[in-house]
């Protein structure tokens, strides 16, 4: 018998922000409302604008991110459309800084899709062979200038010009010719419903979250799409769901509303309804490359219960990671949360003092390691990530341990990678879905020696208490 092991690994270290370790007022004035935009360009420019507001309907703002004393200048009015609902729903860029704005508006005969030009200085509407029922809800662009944009109850479009010009994408159908067993989706729909975010990591692959099918991804800039759970299908035909599939969380869905990366480009998705994995909130991480899935840790019970509660994850470039927690009745502790590993999060809403409630929810920007949030009151709010990376490094190698063999059959070997003795608390042997099927007492030795030999084949969790990190082994 062969245990194939994946490594899990929880280590007690969280490191500290000596430097800055709160949020700091970055700029004040701007028109307050519900729901704020916030968007950095390449250039670092850095654009402010609300989705819902009762003055100043229209209007996107802009300053830099280099600025100690920010000025924010309104750009020229957009020109709004007779039947636009809300204000400025999706917010995004090009490689030429140029800001883009979607709006959501009843008539498909108007325009949803706006790009501000630099040379004209006034705002030009992109076209595309099409045009989606309600209008633009996300945007991202690629490393290479490429831009995507989600729609409500429609496709993503694509742009290779800067965002002059659209092509349509029938992701559900690319996904249903490919997967059939994918569709019905979890709540039983035949189409994977409005794309509610576009993610796109540091290797360019292009994540989509979707109203009633789960997380998707596209790595050949939109040509395929794929389930992000690996296992949707099973073995040996792409026609019958595997039920008992474990990555099975990354489909049930409704409305992922957002989709973030962790430095190792690991994956932190919002929206799904876990709740019948025994998951109390709507979040989840999910390593691709190891094919494990686990919910996050840190929130009180049931902080997000209804809607999009998380539509924005950001990542500095030091990789400390960052959501909103939004707002439900009677609920505490709301506001920002950040992790270090995409799986342990903590309330970090240290220095604010603005409006930082759920109407605020989706206000994030990371530029870099300076992270920007804007509180519905027209304040936004700078965090410098001023982590020291060396140290980090040395750090987390005097607390990491290793594990072999791997794979490994009766006996596992533990030992710690430090010259000193650590204590390594209660050990525990998880699937991949979290359930504990075997524990270890704590100890003070550096090296342990775990007895496997009752466990059947297949791929586990090693856990030990505290703060986490990941290890692919």
């Amino acid at each position: 018998m062969r245990v194939h092991l994946i490594l899990f690994i929880c280590l007690s270290f969280w490191s500290t922000q000596a430097q800055n370790p709160t949020w700091k007022l970055w700029a004040s004035g701007l028109p307050s409302g519900v729901y704020p935009r916030m968007v950095v360009a390449p250039n670092h420019d850095i654009f402010y604008t609300l989705l819902g507001t009762g003055v100043q309907l229209g209007y996107i703002y802009k300053a830099n991110t280099q600025d100690s004393n920010p000025i924010f200048q309104a750009l020229p009015q957009i020109p709004r459309p007779s039947t636009i609902q809300n204000n400025i729903v999706a917010l995004g860029y090009n490689h030429q800084n140029e800001v883009m704005a979607g709006i959501y508006r009843t008539d498909q005969q108007q325009p949803w899709l706006f790009r501000f030009d630099h040379q004209k200085m006034a705002w030009d509407t992109a076209t595309s062979p099409g045009s989606p029922t309600l209008g633009g809800h996300c945007m991202a662009t690629s490393p290479n200038g490429t831009i995507y944009v989600g729609t409500r109850w429609a496709y993503i479009y694509k742009s290779t010009d800067g965002g002059r010009t659209f092509e349509v994408i029938d992701e559900s159908s690319l996904i249903k010719m490919d997967y059939p067993c994918y569709y019905p989706s979890f709540n039983g729909s035949d189409l994977n419903g409005a794309i509610f975010c576009i993610s796109i990591d540091k290797n360019g692959r292009v994540y989509a979250g979707t109203e009633t099918a789960g997380v998707i991804y596209s790595d050949d800039e939109g040509k395929s799409w794929h389930p992000a759970d690996l296992f949707a299908c099973l073995p040996g035909t792409k026609t019958q769901k595997d039920t008992s599939r474990i990555m099975r969380a990354l489909n049930m869905s409704g409305n992922v509303a957002a989709i973030g990366f962790t430095k190792e480009q690991q994956l932190v998705w919002s929206g799904p309804d876990m709740w019948q994995l025994g998951w109390k909130n709507k979040l989840g991480f999910a390593d691709l490359h190891s094919k494990i899935v686990h919910e996050v840790k840190g929130l009180p019970d049931y902080l997000i219960q209804t809607g999009q509660q998380v539509s924005k994850i950001v990542t500095s470039e030091n990789g400390q990671m960052f959501f909103h927690s939004g707002n439900s009745t009677n609920s505490s502790q709301i506001g920002i949360y950040t992790s270090r590993d995409g799986i342990n999060w903590k309330l970090f809403n240290d220095g604010i003092t603005g409006q930082n409630d759920g109407p605020s929810q989706g206000s994030l920007a990371a530029d870099g390691n300076k992270v920007f949030m804007a509180t519905r009151d027209g304040k936004v709010w700078l965090f410098e990530d001023t982590l020291n990376v060396s140290q980090t490094d040395q750090s987390s190698h005097l607390n990491t341990f290793t594990i072999y063999p791997n794979p490994a059959s009766d006996q596992l070997h533990l030992k710690l990678n430090s010259d000193q003795i650590y204590p390594l608390d209660e050990i525990l042997i998880q699937n991949l879905m979290g359930v504990t099927i075997k524990k270890f007492s704590n100890t003070q030795q550096d090296h342990f020696i775990l007895n496997i030999s009752d466990l059947k084949s297949g791929c586990y969790i090693i856990k030990w208490r505290g703060s986490y990190k990941f290890i692919k082994i």
